[in-house]
C-alpha cells in the first residue's frame, strides 16, 4: 500500500519539498530495481521448470492413450471371451464331452 499512502500524501500536501520529492523517486527507483529482479527470478523459474512441464504434457498425452487402449480392451476382451466359448464348445463336441 505505498504507493496508495504517498498518493494520500500529496492530496494532504500539495506542495511537497524537494527532499520528499527526491524521497519519493528514491523509491520509486528502488521498487522498479525490485520488480527487475523479481522479473528475473520468475523467468528463472520458469526456465527451470519448462522441462517439468514437458514432461507433465508427455504424459497427460500417454495417459490419453492408455485411456483409448483401455476403452478398446473391455470389447476386445468380450470377443476374446466368445471366441475361447466358441472353441472351448467345438473342442467339447469334437472330443465327445457333449453329445
Amino acid at each position: 500500500m505505498p504507493s496508495l499512502h504517498l498518493a494520500c500524501e500529496f492530496i494532504i500536501m500539495p506542495n511537497p519539498s524537494q527532499d520528499e520529492i527526491e524521497s519519493i523517486l528514491a523509491q520509486q527507483r528502488a521498487h522498479t530495481q525490485r520488480i527487475q529482479e523479481l522479473c528475473e527470478v520468475v523467468r528463472r523459474i520458469e526456465a527451470d521448470t519448462a522441462g517439468i512441464v514437458d514432461i507433465f504434457q508427455s504424459l497427460n498425452g500417454a495417459f490419453k492413450v492408455l485411456h483409448c487402449i483401455g476403452k478398446l480392451a473391455r470389447p476386445i476382451g468380450w470377443i476374446a471371451a466368445a471366441v475361447t466359448a466358441v472353441v472351448a464348445a467345438w473342442a467339447s463336441i469334437k472330443h465327445g464331452v457333449i453329445k
